[in-house]
């Protein structure tokens, strides 16, 4: 699924019959919004999200049904990213079967219920620490799906944060320095497949791994 300033959601699909190779894509769905679309997550299963304006919009995995909504007028909760926690990772934890996180406009990072379209709650909303100061412009699960991090726009305080994702305790924080973390919009982040390792992509030119304590191991 990929998303664009022209309004567009679009479906693509492997124009090769066999998997072992690659012919290019052709759309196989075009979805029209009310806006610019910011963000998109998929699932490993049967849905896919997208963000425009302050809008989160659920669509089945061929986007032929809309599943649910959230609109709202506040510019304050405009979104500008997304993440499905893996699905195989919520079996053995008291979070909802499936969870979308969405990073907004105001700093925060709301997780829902996938299914239900319900508000689960903010990260760290308690005593104030999960809100950002900047726009929230990346979240990524972990692998397992126990962790997630974040990252924004700015501010004085940490622009890359990685909390528990069930708790929604906060785990780690970067510095925002040009040495010790980045000096501009986080814009991207993923974590490695195994080990505790996190990669952040900024609009300061870099590109940053993080061990787990929030140290730099490169940039």
């Amino acid at each position: 699924v990929s998303v664009g300033f022209d309004n567009t959601v679009r479906i693509w699909e492997n124009a090769a019959k066999s998997a072992n190779e690659w012919r290019g894509a052709q759309v196989q769905k075009e979805i029209m919004t009310d806006g610019p679309v910011t963000a998109a997550a998929w699932t490993y299963e049967d849905q896919f999200a997208a963000g425009f304006a302050s809008t989160i919009t659920v669509w089945d995995q061929y986007g032929e049904e809309k599943l649910w909504e959230e609109k709202s007028d506040s510019s304050d909760l405009r979104v500008f990213a997304l993440a499905y926690r893996p699905v195989d990772a919520s079996a053995q934890s008291n979070a909802p079967p499936r969870c979308l996180a969405s990073g907004h406009a105001d700093g925060w990072v709301r997780i829902w219920d996938a299914d239900a379209g319900t508000l689960v709650g903010k990260l760290g909303s308690q005593g104030e620490v999960g809100k950002h100061e900047g726009i929230v412009g990346a979240v990524a699960y972990s692998v397992r799906g126990d962790k997630i991090a974040t990252g924004c726009s700015g501010g004085t305080n940490s622009p890359v944060r990685i909390w528990d994702s069930v708790s929604g305790h906060l785990l780690q924080k970067s510095e925002q320095t040009r040495t010790d973390g980045h000096g501009f919009h986080v814009k991207s982040l993923a974590f490695a497949p195994v080990g505790e390792l996190l990669i952040s992509g900024s609009e300061d030119f870099t590109a940053i791994v993080w061990k787990f304590h929030g140290s730099a191991d490169g940039g």
